[in-house]
């Protein structure tokens, strides 16, 4: 199942954005793409939301502008059931990056009746090198053994720290087999 992230007003609905990065032996599942977002539908929106921009895109016309005023990129969350119960789950992102003074992560989070149990982090600036290009960053993140469905699974784009513009295009969340 296949779910477009955004409202009206930038916000994920029932499936996640949010980046990217490392590597582990594991191969897509067919037919197990949690999220695929090239920011086009919302580009077309009218009015667009004022984090869609025309400015760069690694494919297509638009991506996700993270502001100077904004710690936060783009998101998603689901519970674990309504996302396929899945035990690791693959985050993927073309971002265009200013330079390296930012501290850029991307976070999967689950929490269990709003308590947060697991935290991880891709931290983007160990993983781009070039600069004020598209580059692709990606991460197979390993869920905990004991998920619920009902637990919250959050992703999505953190700047920690310094802010600055960067840009995120093509967002996939995938559901991985061991």
């Amino acid at each position: 199942m296949l779910l477009k992230p955004w409202s009206y007003f930038g916000l994920c609905r029932n499936v996640l954005v949010s980046v990217l990065l490392g590597l582990v032996a594991c191969e897509p599942v067919p037919g197990t793409v949690i999220l695929q977002d090239d920011f086009e539908q919302a580009g077309a929106a009218v009015p667009r939301p004022p984090e869609i921009s025309s400015e760069s895109a690694h494919s297509g016309s638009f991506s996700y502008k993270v502001a100077l005023a904004s710690a936060y990129g783009p998101s998603w969350q689901a519970t674990w059931d309504a996302a396929g119960q899945p035990k690791k789950l693959r985050v993927k992102a073309w971002l265009n990056l200013p330079g390296n003074r930012q501290k850029t992560a991307v976070v999967v989070e689950v929490s269990r009746n709003g308590a947060t149990r697991y935290w991880r982090t891709l931290s983007v600036n160990e993983v781009v090198k070039r600069f004020h290009q598209w580059e692709l960053v990606w991460k197979t993140f390993v869920l905990p053994r004991d998920m619920g469905p009902d637990d919250t699974i959050k992703v999505y784009l953190w700047q920690a720290g310094e802010r600055q513009i960067l840009y995120v295009d093509d967002w996939t969340i995938e559901k991985v087999a061991p």
